[in-house]
């Protein structure tokens, strides 16, 4: 299904209407609209699991959109965008209910709060292992990162990879069996230095 199309041009900053800033950092921050683009799946999902009028799914998606570039400036750039969003869809929900609540079969808000909850504390989880995964991908071979991103960026089949590298396709399976298990292995390391249970 296709995610509602956001007006780029009306969240847009025009930077030629602004002076110039002093030195600028090494990495920008995020625009809203490439945050908003990442994480809209996970909005969608979260839509989906509390509202059961599949009609008004999309209109509350785009609601959410608009309501999180309003509140843009109130976002805290140390917490995932994907569950501050999704915190405004919760608002979102909750005021769509007392438009359906007549007509349909509705969670309580008690119930809509610990699902939002649970969502975004999987947001987190999955950020902090993706966080997790680039930093162990940084640390590999340049060869074995090759193979990575072939196999799982690329989508390229065993054989297609084997005929590639010029070697067996059994030889690249196994490969990717060891790195997969050492990537697991740095993934869950790194995420209990954090803190973070794996």
């Amino acid at each position: 299904m296709h995610e509602p199309a956001i007006d780029a041009h009306n969240y847009r900053e025009d930077a030629r209407s602004k002076p110039t800033p002093g030195p600028v950092s090494r990495c920008a921050a995020p625009s809203f609209e490439s945050l908003w683009s990442a994480c809209a799946g996970h909005v969608r999902t979260y839509i989906a699991a509390v509202l059961f009028d599949s009609a008004m799914r999309d209109d509350l998606l785009q609601n959410t959109a608009m309501a999180a570039f309003q509140k843009f400036d109130q976002y805290d750039p140390e917490r995932p965008f994907a569950a501050w969003a999704i915190g405004i869809a919760r608002l979102e929900v909750l005021r769509a209910r007392r438009s359906i609540a007549r007509a349909k079969v509705v969670f309580d808000s008690e119930v809509v709060d610990k699902i939002t909850a649970v969502y975004q504390a999987k947001i987190e989880e999955y950020d902090s292992r993706r966080e997790a995964l680039a930093k162990c991908l940084e640390h590999l071979a340049e060869d074995k990162r090759a193979l990575v991103r072939l196999r799982y960026f690329d989508s390229m089949g065993y054989q297609d990879i084997a005929a590639r590298l010029t070697c067996q396709e059994g030889a690249v399976r196994t490969m990717l069996c060891r790195l997969r298990a050492a990537l697991e292995a740095c993934i869950r390391r790194r995420l209990s230095q954090e803190g973070i249970r794996a």
